[in-house]
C-alpha cells in the first residue's frame, strides 16, 4: 500500500495556506470513506431495501463515515507489522494479501524486488488533481461496499425465488390475478422467507450478519485504505459463486413443498380420471393450498439451519476475497 489516508501527501499544491491544505486532505479522505460505506448502504441487506428511504441511507452513510475517518489515521504501522510474517521489516509480494496486490496493479504499481519498507508502506498518496482522478477513486471505493452488499443480497435473493416457486404451486400467486393493484407484492411466501432470512442474518447467534458485514467493511481499510479501493476479478468470481449459492439455497428450501405439490397433482389427476363426479377444481385448489402451507410450516426450522450455514460461509468468503485476511469473527 503506497499510502495511508487520511494523511494525504500535499506536495506542490495550489493550497498555499496550511489550514486549507490540511482541511482539503481530510475532506477528500472523508469523501472516499463515505463512498465505500454508501456502496454497502445501496444494495446491502436491510438498508438497501426500498423500505428504507434514500435520505435515511445517505444520513446513515454520512454518520458512519464521520465515525470511521478519524480512526484510520496511524493504522499503517499496525497493519505493516501484522503482515510482516518473517519480522524483517520488509513486505514482499508473498506477504501481501491479494486485494493489496490487485489494488497496486490497478494503479500501475508493483512491489519492489527487495520488498516494501515501513516508509514505503505508509507513504501518503497525493491529492487527486483532477475531477477524473477523484471520480476514479470514488468509483473504486463505492465498488468495495457495493460488492460486499451484493454478495449477501444474492444469497437472500434465493429465498425470494423459493417463495415465488412455492406461491406458484400452492395458488397464492393468484392474488395478483384477482387484484392487479397488488403488482409484484403478492408473493406471500417470498415475503415470509425474505423476513426469515433477514431475521437469521441479524439475530441468530453464530451468524451475526450485521456485525460481520460492518466488520468486513472496516477490515477492508486495513489492506485497502481510502483511495486504494478496487474490486479484483477474483472478487467478481466470488460474487458469481454466491449468486449460484443463492439459487441452490432457494431450490433446497422450496424442494419439500414442490415435491408434495407434485404428488398432490398426481393424486388429483388420478381422482379426476377415476371418479369423474368429483369437481377437481373445487377440491384441488383448497387441498393444495392447505397441504402446501402445512409443508412450508414444517420446513421453516430446517430452512433456518441451512440458511445460517450458507450465510456464514458467504460472509467468510466475502471477507477473504475483499480483505485477503482470515475472518476472526467466523
Amino acid at each position: 500500500m503506497p499510502f495511508d489516508l487520511p494523511e494525504f501527501a500535499l506536495g506542490e499544491t495550489d493550497f498555499t495556506h496550511p489550514l486549507i491544505a490540511w482541511g482539503t486532505a481530510r475532506f477528500v479522505a472523508f469523501l472516499l470513506v463515505f463512498c465505500r460505506v454508501a456502496g454497502l448502504m445501496t444494495v446491502g441487506p436491510v438498508f438497501g431495501t426500498p423500505v428504507v428511504p434514500p435520505n435515511v441511507r445517505v444520513l446513515l452513510a454520512l454518520a458512519t463515515a464521520l465515525v470511521i475517518t478519524p480512526a484510520l489515521s496511524g493504522r499503517s504501522a499496525e497493519t505493516f507489522h501484522g503482515l510482516d510474517r518473517d519480522g524483517d521489516d520488509r513486505l514482499v509480494a508473498d506477504e501481501l494479501p491479494g486485494p493489496v496486490l490487485d489494488s497496486l496493479a490497478s494503479r500501475g504499481q508493483s512491489v519492489p524486488p527487495g520488498g516494501m519498507s515501513m516508509a514505503d508502506f505508509a507513504s501518503p498518496a497525493p491529492l487527486p488533481r483532477t475531477p477524473a482522478s477523484l471520480a476514479r477513486m470514488s468509483l473504486g471505493e463505492f465498488s468495495i461496499g457495493f460488492a460486499l452488499g451484493l454478495g449477501v443480497l444474492s444469497v437472500l435473493a434465493g429465498l425470494r425465488l423459493a417463495g415465488e416457486l412455492i406461491d406458484q404451486q400452492i395458488g397464492t400467486a393468484l392474488g395478483e390475478v384477482f387484484n392487479p393493484m397488488l403488482g409484484g407484492s403478492a408473493s406471500t411466501a417470498g415475503q415470509l422467507l425474505g423476513m426469515l432470512g433477514t431475521a437469521v442474518l441479524l439475530t441468530l447467534p453464530g451468524v451475526d450478519g450485521h456485525l460481520r458485514l460492518f466488520g468486513t467493511l472496516l477490515d477492508t481499510f486495513r489492506t485497502m485504505p481510502p483511495g486504494a479501493g478496487w474490486v479484483s476479478g477474483e472478487a467478481w468470481r466470488t460474487l458469481a459463486e454466491l449468486a449460484g449459492a443463492g439459487m441452490g439455497l432457494g431450490l433446497r428450501v422450496a424442494a419439500p413443498t414442490l415435491a408434495v405439490m407434485s404428488l398432490m397433482s398426481l393424486t388429483v389427476g388420478f381422482l379426476g380420471r377415476t371418479v369423474p363426479q368429483i369437481n377437481v377444481l373445487s377440491v384441488g385448489f383448497p387441498t393444495r393450498a392447505a397441504a402446501g402451507l402445512f409443508v412450508l410450516a414444517l420446513t421453516l426450522s430446517p430452512a433456518t439451519d441451512v440458511l445460517a450455514e450458507v450465510l456464514s460461509a458467504s460472509l467468510t468468503a466475502l471477507h477473504e476475497t475483499l480483505v485477503g485476511l482470515p475472518d476472526v469473527r467466523a
